[in-house]
């Protein structure tokens, strides 16, 4: 899942594993602009969304 305008505009992008009876919130990850050092304002995760 992706919010490309979260934070600022910096963006996000949150990693939800799955099981035989749906999404799950245990071991989910979080990651940001600055994860890959991308400068402020980058909407990370803006070109995932096409």
């Amino acid at each position: 899942m992706t919010a490309s305008f979260e934070n600022d505009r910096s963006g996000g992008l949150w990693a939800l594993p799955g099981t035989s009876s749906g999404l799950t919130g245990s071991g989910s990850k979080s990651l940001s602009s600055a994860d890959f050092g991308l400068a402020s304002g980058s909407r990370f995760g803006e070109t995932l969304l096409d």
